[in-house]
């Protein structure tokens, strides 16, 4: 039997995809505040008290969104529930999704580039910080071919979206981490002056 809403195999007679389960208000909370605190909880525990920007935030902030992303999945399988889609905005279509001993990924191809990516781009923020232009051309690939397939109607396969996933994922990655970095540093910035009020 296949799931009617995404085409997946279906196991135990039941799908995980997000189309099938509908996330609840409280699984919304917990996921959301689980993505604010476990990257700039890394963030602040690595500083410990020095000004977050003279740390390399990229690399911390990569390693915080790496912890958050294996709680999601370990979350994901244990719970049989669409926390990955959910956190990665994935349409699950079945026709685009990497197959593995005839069992579909719980992401689309260009989704699993991003996640693959993501543990991949581990060693960029560790060893270099690349130019914000490169950084932009990384992004590109997936832009062009998104909107080829969208708007010329040329078709992609997986495993171009595999790979424009994976260059598109140092982007990802650097927003992330920087986005995380502002918060913590603001977090920062208010225990300062909190503490200079006593």
């Amino acid at each position: 039997m296949f799931c009617t809403k995404c085409g997946r195999k279906l196991i135990e007679e039941k799908c995980t995809c997000l189309n099938s389960n509908s996330i609840t208000r409280k699984e919304w909370i917990i996921v959301f505040v689980l993505m604010m605190t476990v990257p700039v909880f890394t963030l602040g525990f690595v500083s410990l008290g020095r000004d977050i920007f003279s740390i390399q935030y990229l690399f911390y902030g990569n390693i915080g969104l790496i912890l958050f992303l294996l709680v999601i999945t370990l979350l994901h399988f244990l719970l049989k529930r669409p926390y990955l889609p959910l956190i990665f905005g994935c349409h699950q279509r079945v026709e685009r999704t990497i197959m593995i001993f005839q069992k579909a990924l719980p992401l689309c191809a260009r989704c699993t580039g991003i996640y693959v990516g993501i543990f991949l781009s581990l060693y960029f923020t560790y060893t270099l910080v690349l130019p914000w232009y490169v950084v932009v051309l990384l992004a590109l690939p997936l832009v062009i071919d998104g909107f080829l397939q969208k708007h010329a109607q040329i078709l992609s396969n997986n495993t171009r979206r595999f790979l424009t996933g994976i260059l598109f994922s140092v982007p990802f990655v650097y927003l992330f981490a920087l986005f995380q970095a502002t918060i913590s540093y603001g977090y920062q910035a208010l225990a300062r002056w909190i503490i200079g009020l006593f």
